[in-house]
C-alpha cells in the first residue's frame, strides 16, 4: 500500500508541474491584437523545467516515517495533503476544492471490531500438522 501511495503521490506531484508549466505557457501565447502589434523589448523569463532532484525530494518526504503511513483521518495522511496542497499553490495551481481549498470533503465509513474478535490461520492442506494459529484483538 505505501509502495502505491508513493508512486500515486509522484505522479500527482508530477502532472502538476507539467500543468503548471502548460498554463504559463498558454497564458504567455494568449494576447489581445494590440499586444500582439506592439513590440516588447523585455525578455520573458524562462519556463522553469522539471528537475529530478526535486521530485525525488517530494517523494522522500511524501514517503518518509514523519507522515507515519499516511493513513486515512490520520495525522500523517492530513500532513501529506497539506504538504501537496502547498506544493501546488507554489506551482500557481488556483485551488478548486471545497471553500476555495485543493481539499474536497469526501464521507468516509469506519470499521471496528469487537473485542471478542479472533482470527485463525491454518497452514494449506498438504503442510498442515492439526496447528492452528489463533490471534485475538
Amino acid at each position: 500500500m505505501k509502495k502505491w501511495t508513493v508512486i500515486f503521490s509522484s505522479a500527482l506531484l508530477a502532472f502538476a508541474c507539467a500543468f503548471a508549466k502548460e498554463n504559463r505557457a498558454a497564458a504567455g501565447q494568449v494576447k489581445t491584437a494590440a499586444q500582439a502589434k506592439k513590440k516588447s523589448t523585455a525578455v520573458e523569463a524562462p519556463l522553469p523545467m522539471v528537475d529530478k532532484e526535486k521530485i525525488r525530494a517530494h517523494v522522500k518526504y511524501l514517503s518518509s516515517d514523519e507522515l507515519e503511513g499516511r493513513g486515512t483521518g490520520q495525522r500523517g495522511g492530513d500532513l501529506a495533503a497539506d504538504y501537496i496542497g502547498k506544493q501546488f499553490a507554489s506551482y500557481g495551481l488556483k485551488p478548486a476544492g471545497d471553500k476555495g481549498t485543493f481539499f474536497q470533503e469526501v464521507p468516509m465509513v469506519g470499521v471496528k471490531t469487537l473485542l471478542d474478535t479472533t482470527f485463525k490461520f491454518m497452514e494449506p492442506a498438504e503442510n498442515r500438522s492439526r496447528r492452528k494459529i489463533s490471534l485475538t484483538l
